[in-house]
């Protein structure tokens, strides 16, 4: 199977985000290095993401879309908290919510459905790891919502 352009830059992404992210947790945290390094980790990692969302809207594979978008919420979110300078929340964390909510909509009712098949999977994803992804999205929903009732993540120190 020949590379194509997009699966190289995926998988560059990828290795660009493993290098990155790791000499930003050596380093030390909040100095010049680990700021560099983090940012080259999130380029990294959002070139992986979309790439891989997109590679899989090529390929018709809904729960592998999902699961780059669902990594591109993650990256965004974290890096958005990252950068929070007075540590209150905005329009951009309200619109995360919903995307989990989405992601949540998406994830559990493919988990339970694969349940009532005969191989335990829908789309080739298992049963469980459907759930345990939902679940791992119910968990940052619910944190979500408690940085949002609270004001915004400064509030929790």
């Amino acid at each position: 199977m020949p590379l194509s352009p997009l699966l190289i830059l995926h998988i560059s992404g990828g290795s660009v985000g493993l290098v990155a992210g790791t000499v930003a947790m050596v380093v030390r945290k909040g100095g010049r290095w680990h700021r560099v390094a983090g940012q080259v980790f999130v380029g990294g990692m959002m070139c992986l993401a979309v790439t891989g969302a997109i590679i899989a809207w090529f390929r018709s594979e809904p729960p592998n879309i999902v699961a780059g978008l669902l990594t591109v919420y993650m990256i965004m979110t974290t890096w958005i908290t990252g950068r929070h300078k007075d540590g209150r929340s905005g329009a951009f964390d309200w619109v995360a919510l919903m995307a989990t909510l989405g992601f949540l909509a998406y994830l559990w009712p493919l988990g339970i459905e694969a349940l009532y098949q005969q191989h335990r999977m829908m789309h080739g994803v298992p049963a469980a790891m459907s759930l345990f992804l939902g679940s791992v999205v119910l968990l940052a929903a619910v944190g979500d919502v408690r940085m949002l009732v609270r004001g915004g993540v400064d509030r929790w120190r």
